[in-house]
């Protein structure tokens, strides 16, 4: 997750406007096992530890979110691909008249 840090508060991926603004960011990468893989500081400020151990926190929290996102997207798309007896995502199904990737 992408976070910028204005007079010690924190933005979740920002828009442009808000990043013209920022003290600074951090950029964390959690895993769905709450694992910390990466961190980068960037921009100069200095952050507390309570400050990243928030940040952490948001980021741990919405590694579950988009997780979840994505696990639900695969499973509808498989029971689609089952209903339609095939194996092959929907974008790739050929045109019987043509053999033309739709």
């Amino acid at each position: 997750m992408y976070h910028r840090v204005f007079r010690e508060k924190i933005l979740v991926d920002p828009n442009d406007e808000e990043e013209s603004v920022m003290d600074g960011y951090v950029s964390i990468a959690t895993n769905t096992h709450h694992e910390i893989c990466y961190i980068y500081l960037g921009g100069g400020v200095t952050l507390t530890p309570a400050l990243v151990s928030k940040c952490c926190g948001i980021s741990s929290i919405k590694t579950q979110e988009i997780s979840t996102q994505i696990t639900e997207s695969l499973e509808k798309d498989m029971a689609t691909r089952k209903r339609a007896g095939t194996d092959k995502p929907a974008c790739y199904q050929l045109t019987e008249s043509t053999g033309e990737v739709k």
